[in-house]
């Protein structure tokens, strides 16, 4: 008997990045028509979300493995024109005079781009007409060195007249244990209110998210279960096999970030929408995890952790698990 020993690769290492970039600069990454955003994503094999616009923090989140999250990270500086900033910037007001701003911006913006390069600063000069200070946003390193380079520029002392710390990005995360949990959302809504309680929930597992949902199509949903696997979180999803193949599917993105995937192997549908958090909470209902149920379709989520509904949902999760092997 003669045994054929293969030695298995190990999975790349995979990391998860936040980089805080300026307001200002979010269109560069984003292109025109989304086409700079959609490239990074395609050439670095990562996923790449970026603040919402009420979100003042700035902060890109990139996943991937280690080598293509770290190769985004020198493009997205290399686009900006400085280090992309991986801590809270703070902002730094500097009372200079309009008439000496011609010296800051240089020939066609050569000085300007100098001092964002160098300082690492994202800098905002007031327009022709304009009131206001000269603005500068990056880390305290960045903020004292583009002071010490303003000094030289104009040969007299500049210091900023006063610093804000930039709102940290903090996503929702809620407590599973210890109080008793009874919520039920619907959808359609307004302003999103229990779409975000819906995510803040998903996010809020530290070890194990067992997902078991016909379809997933939805971007936040998507980026909150990557963001859960980066994190260490155990996930495991069972879905359709028909939806895992049509358009706009997110589960080949799963697959692909090493997320283990089953799906059923017979005519009939996989239809079931719920998930376990920790072996402790449960989301049941209606609502597929996609952007019609959220924004258009009247659907339901019913959220609890009471323990006797939790366990016979995770028997069901593992006979299913078990079938779709």
């Amino acid at each position: 008997l003669l045994l054929k020993l293969v030695q298995l690769s190990p999975r790349p290492a995979t990391m998860q990045l936040e980089l805080y970039i300026p307001k200002g600069e979010i269109g560069r990454l984003i292109g025109r028509g989304g086409s700079t955003l959609k490239g990074m994503r395609a050439d670095y094999n990562v996923q790449v979300q970026l603040p919402d616009r009420d979100d003042p923090s700035g902060c890109v989140v990139v996943m991937g493995e280690d080598d293509n999250v770290v190769a985004c990270q020198q493009f997205i500086s290399e686009l900006i024109g400085y280090d992309a900033p991986t801590q809270p910037p703070i902002e730094a007001e500097f009372d200079i005079e309009p008439s000496m701003y011609g010296r800051l911006i240089g020939p066609g913006g050569s000085k300007l781009r100098e001092l964002k390069g160098e300082s690492g600063c994202h800098i905002t000069i007031p327009g022709r007409g304009e009131s206001g200070n000269v603005l500068a946003t990056g880390s305290k390193d960045s903020i004292d060195k583009l002071s010490s380079m303003l000094s030289e520029l104009l040969h007299f002392s500049i210091q900023p007249i006063g610093t804000e710390a930039v709102p940290e990005h903090e996503e929702a995360r809620l407590p599973l244990k210890g109080k008793v949990i009874a919520e039920a959302l619907f959808f359609p809504e307004e302003k999103d209110v229990n779409f975000d309680r819906f995510l803040a929930y998903l996010r809020s597992a530290t070890r194990s998210l067992e997902i078991c949902v016909f379809t997933i199509t939805n971007e936040d949903i998507k980026m909150a279960i990557l963001s859960a696997h980066y994190a260490g979180v155990a996930v495991r999803i069972i879905t359709d096999d028909e939806c895992a193949t049509a358009q706009g599917s997110d589960i080949q993105t799963f697959r692909e970030a090493g997320i283990q995937v089953r799906t059923d192997s017979n005519p009939s549908h996989m239809h079931h929408k719920f998930a376990i958090l920790d072996n402790c909470v449960l989301i049941n209902g209606s609502f597929n995890w996609t952007f019609g149920a959220a924004q258009h379709n009247c659907e339901n989520i019913m959220i609890l952790n009471q323990p006797q509904m939790v366990a016979q949902y995770a028997a069901q999760f593992e006979r299913l698990w078990s079938m779709f092997a």
